[in-house]
């Protein structure tokens, strides 16, 4: 019953939530595409919504609730890396951790090396009961429209070193969408989510805590690609903390949505 009564009161304060809009446009969208533009929220929800959901992801990082998450593999000299996400204890992860890093240095582009929250702990259960109602009017609110399905989402942690390469978020969805969860006093640098323009980094969303950046992404809206920056932090820093995922827009293109890149997206542990 306690859990359900914290739920509730964390609906009620986000459907109450006041918050100012800013947008960055990309100067490049001359076939006037669908989206093309960057909104962001600040405060996304109200503090103490914000504040019990920061809580809740930085708990499960410190019962290790979460899993390294890589999508390359290295053979040798060789390096293997798709849209296929691998997710794997964080005491078993230094290989692949340095894996990355190697794959990373050798070729570039989608590599990442990252955490995120166990899909079956109770954080993420109790999470499962909150992302949606909590997350979708302070979007639809960002992008001046409604969404319809949310198509997937996790939790995802940046300790010191961990980062995202350059991508698109093709098959996801119609919108992204990325809640930043780490206090502002927290001591690390970097982790800022950059979006290209052309062949350099047009802008940039630091990782302020209860900001909400939303996106459009997929078959008919202008691409962003995008990335997170390297997080450098000291030891006893909490890494980045932040709520991702993606919404369908209705009567948007059906082609944004693949369910064999969702299902890759989602992932398997390894071990």
């Amino acid at each position: 019953m306690a859990g359900g009564r914290a739920v509730a009161a964390l609906v009620l304060c986000a459907r109450t939530a006041t918050a100012t809009n800013a947008t960055w446009c990309s100067a490049r969208n001359h076939r006037r595409l669908a989206g093309g533009c960057v909104h962001s929220i600040r405060p996304a929800l109200p503090h103490a919504a914000a504040a019990r959901l920061g809580s809740l992801l930085q708990r499960a990082w410190q019962q290790n609730s979460f899993l390294y998450a890589t999508n390359c593999r290295r053979s040798g000299n060789a390096c293997e890396c798709g849209n296929k996400k691998m997710r794997m204890s964080t005491k078993d992860s230094a290989p692949a951790q340095a894996a990355a890093v190697y794959c990373r240095d050798k070729r570039g582009g989608f590599i990442y090396s990252k955490h995120e929250l166990d899909r079956a702990s109770t954080a993420h259960a109790l999470l499962e009961k909150t992302v949606d109602a909590l997350i979708r009017p302070r979007l639809e609110d960002a992008i001046g429209g409604p969404v319809a399905n949310l198509t997937d989402w996790f939790a995802s942690a940046f300790q010191s070193g961990g980062w995202l390469g350059i991508h698109t978020d093709v098959g996801l969805g119609h919108v992204a969408f990325v809640l930043n969860l780490t206090p502002d006093d927290n001591a690390f640098r970097g982790g800022d989510l950059e979006f290209a323009e052309g062949h350099v980094m047009g802008h940039a969303v630091s990782p302020k805590f209860n900001s909400l950046a939303a996106f459009r992404v997929g078959s008919g809206a202008h691409p962003l690609p995008h990335r997170v920056t390297a997080v450098d932090a000291p030891r006893e820093s909490l890494p980045r903390l932040a709520i991702t995922g993606w919404y369908t827009i209705p009567g948007a293109d059906p082609r944004a949505v693949s369910p064999a890149i969702l299902n890759a997206e989602k992932g398997r542990r390894t071990r």
